[in-house]
């Protein structure tokens, strides 16, 4: 069984250096099929373009084969957001818990 991954993670930018921060909500999110996974990264960017954020990059793949889709967001404060969808393969069940 294939399924996607949204992976978010939170950078900022101190006296030229990046270091990885912790998100406020969940940074790891499973879908069953690309499209619902391509819908969910654009609603999370787009309310990063509401917080005063912009696109920096985006690009289909790299070098990891299983990165289908990347893109990074900034701010004027040095604070940057990477969304990326992977495609994995998983044997067995898989279920999904929600925490509110």
């Amino acid at each position: 069984t294939w399924i996607y991954a949204l992976v978010i993670q939170s950078f900022v930018r101190v006296n030229g250096n990046e270091y990885a921060c912790k998100l406020d909500g969940p940074d790891v999110q499973l879908f069953a099929n690309f499209d619902a996974a391509i819908e969910v990264k654009a609603e999370h960017q787009e309310e990063f373009y509401k917080l005063g954020y912009h696109l920096v990059g985006s690009d289909y793949g790299t070098g990891d084969q299983s990165l289908c889709y990347w893109s990074r967001v900034e701010n004027s404060e040095g604070i940057a957001h990477d969304l990326a969808i992977y495609k994995k393969s998983v044997v067995g069940d898989l279920f999904q818990v929600h925490h509110s």
